[in-house]
């Protein structure tokens, strides 16, 4: 009884002793990975079995291998792979176990760099060492950064796809009309968008990279009131690929608008002058007329602005277009306005926006023998001396006319008196003796 409890208690110790050696044999392996974090990138609508690639001389993926320490390495992603795109392959060359990041196969979706550019995985490594009759297994982790690049999947799109635009004839050449947008969510060169026209045109340009378009020749409304463009859009990739890919279109179509280009011209028709007070009803006609066509060339009214403030005259319009008359309305007197009228005239057309011109029409009054000379008194008492001799000075007359011309000189005579017969004397000036 004594021999076997002795014997059960050196074969404890034994198998102690062998655990804890073994124990001592695995805190001796090392596994870990060449770096903590990785980048690798592929290229978005990659088919299945497409690998990820890393930067040109960049630390190599994966695990160093010793000798006879390890054995059947296999990668694993764990993390950062919802949508089950990516899959770990592991690869022993020589010492070393590389780590590879392939698509996988059968999945019915595919890496898109507009819904995500960058995945995050977490990629396990698991190892086995066989000591003795057991096996122990290791593992490690890393971190593999994977970029999806962009790839001219998309074509240019407008928004919207119609403009209009409405231009007045005189606008100056080499000015902005309006601006086409179209948009591409692809990056660098496929996304930057080349506009050009689709038809020649010699009366519009387009800047191919801001897409607005501008005046390069006069418009005119007689040669046309309506232009119709078709603008392209296409993203450079595709031009550096001889034009490859599609091409997407947007229709301009711009109105020319006419203007207004010239003021009313006007030209008078008149008498040389007016007697006063006289019955004369027209005293000028008066033509007004438009080079610019339609609405623009009608007249819109004629009207004196100035130059009769008693309104004395007026303008009315004839049956012939274009052809207004200057009537007089009341009695015109020299002696009240002995400098005449100036008229000043002004035509609007019906343009938009509305032009308007002015002219100057004298009126000259011809003076009508309408008023009798006038004594500055009416009776006048003269003391004369007897002695006094012939020819004697004897009062002063003041007589006055308010008419001008032949008509404002006066005769004097004594039509009857005491004495020799009556005496005329004629005067040119308003102050006789």
């Amino acid at each position: 009884m004594m021999r076997r409890s002795a014997f059960a208690c050196c074969l404890l110790v034994i198998v102690l002793i062998q655990v804890e050696s073994e124990g001592a044999l695995s805190t001796d392996v090392d596994i870990r990975f060449s770096k903590q974090l990785y980048n690798v990138s592929i290229p978005e609508n990659s088919v299945a079995k497409t690998y990820a690639t890393q930067a040109p001389g960049a630390e190599r993926m994966g695990i160093h291998v010793r000798s006879n320490a390890l054995s059947d390495i296999r990668y694993k992603i764990v993390d950062g792979d919802r949508d089950k795109f990516f899959k770990a392959e592991d690869r022993l060359v020589g010492d070393f176990c590389f780590l590879f990041i392939r698509t996988r196969t059968g999945n019915n979706d595919v890496l898109n760099r507009e819904r995500k550019d960058k995945y995050v995985l977490q990629v396990r490594a698991t190892a086995t060492k066989r000591e003795g009759k057991q096996k122990v297994s290791f593992s490690v982790d890393t971190t593999v950064v994977v970029t999806v690049l962009d790839t001219n999947d998309l074509n240019p799109l407008f928004y919207p796809t119609e403009y209009n635009a409405t231009v007045f004839e005189d606008t100056p050449v080499h000015q902005s009309i309006l601006k086409v947008v179209a948009e591409d969510a692809d990056l660098g060169r496929n996304g930057e968008i080349y506009y050009s026209f689709a038809e020649e045109t010699d009366k519009f340009a387009i800047h191919p990279m801001s897409g607005v378009i501008s005046l390069s020749r006069p418009l005119r409304y007689n040669e046309g009131t309506y232009h119709e463009l078709t603008v392209l859009g296409q993203d450079r990739g595709a031009l550096f690929r001889q034009g490859s890919g599609m091409v997407s279109k947007a229709k301009v179509r711009i109105r020319v608008k006419k203007v207004n280009f010239h003021a009313p011209e006007i030209r008078i028709r008149r008498h040389p002058q007016i007697v006063e007070n006289s019955n004369a009803d027209i005293y000028a006609i008066v033509n007004v007329s438009d080079k610019d066509s339609g609405v623009h060339g009608e007249i819109k009214s004629l009207e004196i602005v100035d130059g009769d403030p008693d309104g004395h005259f007026r303008i009315r319009p004839t049956k012939q277009k274009g052809e207004f008359n200057i009537e007089v309305l009341k009695l015109l007197d020299r002696e009240t306005t002995p400098q005449g009228y100036t008229l000043k005239l002004r035509a609007v057309d019906r343009g938009v926006p509305p032009r308007e011109s002015y002219k100057s029409v004298p009126v000259h009054l011809t003076d009508l023998n309408d008023n009798a000379p006038v004594f500055n008194k009416e009776m006048y008492e003269v003391k004369v001396p007897e002695t006094a001799p012939v020819n004697t000075p004897l009062i002063r007359l003041k007589v006055t006319d308010a008419d001008e011309g032949r008509n404002a000189q006066v005769f004097l005579e004594i039509p009857h008196g005491l004495g020799d017969r009556p005496r005329q004397r004629r005067h040119k000036k308003t102050v006789f003796r």
